[in-house]
């Protein structure tokens, strides 16, 4: 089993032990994508799409986890990085991800993905990645989610975090159950998820949680993630 180095943020550690999300005996799927008009996402790449991604109907793509997957386990970067745009629904943000000419972004993605591979841990490339293009946590997330499956780490890899349902609705009620649960000579509340610099150390306390919800469910953190994202409309969390 190949497993991603995290370092675990103590304080988010503490509480997501104690604050846990009600998340049911069977955990739900990943979203499988959509079909997408080729023609759209051809632009963004230096080359045709490889013919697996290809959808049943022609002139379409398919950004599917497992074509995404596959292209960057290839070092397809550009067409990877394309499908997951696309299956990210982020059409309309192209120009805060392609910041950079193709050429340039091919090679900081197969940078990332060598220092992944060596280190077996994320920072470095989390910084090479909002650094060098100014992506923002979302973009950096989604991307990295699949780069490191691709590289065999489905157990425990970097999950997309996201405004709409993650930060503006799972985040909220986490923390105002924190607040209700805190006795008086327990750990200060945990330190948010997002921050204006789209920084490494917020995302990796929300990496803390959702790493310590995983392992205490015996699913992996892509499991995890998924449950709790189809799960935001509703109280989710309990005490331990």
């Amino acid at each position: 089993m190949k497993l991603i180095k995290w370092n675990h943020d103590p304080v988010t550690l503490y509480w997501a032990s104690r604050v846990r999300p009600r998340t049911g005996e069977a955990p739900r799927a990943q979203y499988a994508g959509h079909p997408c008009a080729q023609e759209t996402w051809r632009r963004y790449t230096l080359e045709d799409f490889p013919p697996y991604c290809e959808y049943e109907r022609r002139g379409y793509l398919f950004c599917s986890p497992s074509n995404i997957i596959k292209c960057f386990a290839e070092a397809r970067m550009l067409e990877a990085l394309a499908l997951t745009v696309a299956w990210g629904g982020m059409a309309r943000t192209v120009k805060y991800v392609y910041t950079r000419p193709y050429t340039d972004i091919e090679e900081i993605l197969s940078e990332c993905r060598k220092q992944i591979e060596v280190d077996r841990s994320l920072e470095g490339a989390w910084q090479l990645l909002r650094t060098e293009l100014s992506w923002t946590n979302v973009m950096i997330s989604k991307s990295m989610h699949f780069m490191v499956r691709s590289l065999g780490y489905e157990t425990n890899p970097p999950i997309p975090i996201d405004n709409q349902v993650i930060l503006n609705q799972i985040w909220p009620m986490f923390r105002t159950k924190v607040i209700e649960s805190r006795g008086r000579e327990e750990p200060f509340l945990p330190g948010e998820w997002r921050d204006y610099g789209h920084s490494w150390t917020a995302y990796n306390r929300y990496m803390t949680a959702i790493n310590t919800w995983a392992r205490i469910t015996s699913w992996t953190t892509t499991e995890l993630e998924n449950t709790l994202f189809g799960a935001s409309e509703m109280d989710v969390f309990n005490v331990a």
